[in-house]
């Protein structure tokens, strides 16, 4: 089969842009941790794996050099971006700017149903860790967000880069349990009642917890 001939029974398969499966494919695997930092990054085992040309990949790797998630190293390959300090670092400051500010909104303005669905999404989280754990977590932080009930402040949420994400999802996987204060549950417990401040805080500790322990990891 020639690559044209693939290409089209790829896009019939999908009903997508080649280009654009190749994209979610590669995003999907760099952020899932299965292609883990400084993983390199073969455009003809790609293409392959996914029954289409080369073309598609090449141009989906290039927007997700643009994006931050992936290196292009002339002469020497293609690499799934490794995080720096410096990333980690401005990551999670990033983060604390807006969640900590979030998080005491959100117990001066939650609603019982805000409450109901916080509480439903720490239920549900997995002991096992992982993909699983995280995405639960993540919908409890999200959750957050929306019950301060501020636009710009979501907006600014839901900017935050592919790269912070990755950051945080390696954040998540690090074995080093958040003490009692800085615990999810902790933050529930201050917007539950509330209390705006202490909210902020259990927020702020959460986040500078779990940025120190990748730090740490990092070196």
């Amino acid at each position: 089969m020639t690559s044209r001939t693939a290409d089209e029974a790829a896009r019939g398969r999908s009903g997508r842009s080649l280009r654009q499966m190749a994209y979610d494919s590669l995003r999907a695997d760099i952020l899932a941790g299965d292609l883990a930092p400084g993983t390199p990054i073969s455009e003809a085992e790609r293409a392959e794996s996914l029954g289409i040309s080369r073309t598609p990949v090449r141009e989906a790797m290039q927007q997700l050099a643009q994006e931050g998630l992936i290196e292009v190293f002339p002469k020497r390959g293609t690499f799934v971006a490794r995080l720096s300090a410096r990333d980690v670092r401005e990551s999670f400051e990033l983060r604390e700017a807006v969640e900590t500010f979030a998080a005491r909104l959100a117990a001066e303005r939650r609603s019982d149903d805000d409450l109901d669905r916080m509480r439903a999404a720490l239920s549900d989280v997995p002991t096992a860790g992982g993909d699983g754990q995280y995405a639960r977590l993540a919908d409890f932080h999200q959750l957050i967000v929306q019950a301060a009930q501020n636009r710009y402040l979501q907006q600014s949420f839901d900017g935050t880069t592919d790269r912070i994400d990755l950051a945080s999802r390696l954040a998540a996987r690090i074995p080093a349990p958040p003490p009692p204060e800085s615990s999810h549950q902790a933050i529930f417990d201050a917007i539950e009642r509330g209390d705006g401040p202490a909210a902020e805080e259990a927020m702020r500790r959460h986040l500078r917890h779990h940025a120190e322990a990748l730090l740490e990891h990092l070196r």
